[in-house]
């Protein structure tokens, strides 16, 4: 219950601060020193299918599902 509820929790709360409702928290995240961090996981974000693509690329045998390709 409790992993549902924080879910839903921060749920609406992205909603609302896509929408513009949120004011003090609204202004937190909009403080410019999040700017970096934001372009460096937006960048992970598009380079992490190429990494899979090459790592999967260059395995020559079987692919079994365990904790080290997980």
């Amino acid at each position: 219950l409790s992993k549902n509820l924080w879910g839903a929790l921060f749920g609406v709360l992205f909603v609302g601060l896509a929408f513009g409702v949120g004011g003090f928290i609204r202004g937190v995240l909009n403080n410019p020193i999040f700017r970096p961090l934001g372009k460096t996981t937006y960048c992970v974000f598009l380079c992490h299918l190429f990494v899979i693509r090459v790592t999967l690329g260059n395995i020559r045998q079987p692919i079994y599902v365990s904790d080290m390709r997980i």
